[in-house]
């Protein structure tokens, strides 16, 4: 049986070598990469009492394509009074994505249960897309399925995101929750009505990859991969 894409260092296109954010494919805009001089300022700033802009005091460059923005640190970190006051100065900056095409709400995904109320705050926020693909078709709910961040899932299925978009690599949420042995998260897909018959670009289902890693002949779609 072929390997399943994504499984590999190369495969999937999350990226290869980054210990925390290869999912997105960060490399120098990688947060847990870089310093926390970005963090540290976004705090700085949300203390203050000035009223200058706060791209201005941060000397960011909002156009610049693969700029982190601070909004995406404050999602990332969970630093909820950060993101609202970033979201009510400027809405606009809901939409805005880093030069791997990630979105606001992939971040936040990414942080898992210390992101849940800035991802709530989110989902019910004018603008925002909760089925935002980045450049290798990967949206919050595979990147959030990828870390094993079922919480983070529940919220996403329970707001109406679509369960079945495929990647570049053709794998679904529920792929990356078999490849990556999250039962919590495949439970969580197949209760919220993700279809386990989808086939990657190999071919292969959810059910397949489960049974391939474990060495067992497939079952029942649903079955298999909620004895992972």
């Amino acid at each position: 049986m072929p390997a399943a894409q994504g499984v590999g260092e190369e495969g999937g296109g999350w990226g290869s070598g980054a210990p925390e954010f290869e999912s997105l494919g960060y490399e120098d805009t990688n947060p847990l990469h870089r310093s926390n001089y970005e963090q540290q300022k976004l705090l700085r700033n949300q203390a203050s009492s000035s009223s200058a802009s706060y791209y201005e005091e941060q000397e960011y460059d909002t156009s610049a394509a693969d700029a982190q923005l601070p909004l995406h640190s404050a999602a990332y970190y969970g630093k909820f009074s950060a993101l609202s006051e970033l979201l009510d100065r400027s809405p606009a900056e809901v939409s805005l994505r880093d030069s791997n095409g990630n979105s606001v709400i992939h971040y936040c995904c990414e942080g898992g249960d210390r992101s849940l109320a800035c991802l709530a705050l989110l989902l019910n926020t004018r603008g925002i897309d909760i089925n935002a693909r980045n450049v290798q078709g990967g949206t919050a709910l595979h990147a959030a399925a990828r870390r094993g961040h079922d919480n983070s899932m529940q919220s996403l299925l329970i707001s109406g995101c679509r369960r079945d978009i495929q990647d570049a690599d053709g794998n679904t949420a529920l792929h990356l929750a078999a490849i990556f042995g999250h039962k919590a998260c495949a439970e969580a897909m197949l209760h919220n009505g993700a279809d386990p018959s989808v086939r990657n670009n190999e071919g292969m289902t959810a059910a397949d990859i489960q049974a391939d890693q474990a060495g067992c002949a497939p079952q029942d779609g649903a079955e298999c991969c909620l004895i992972m």
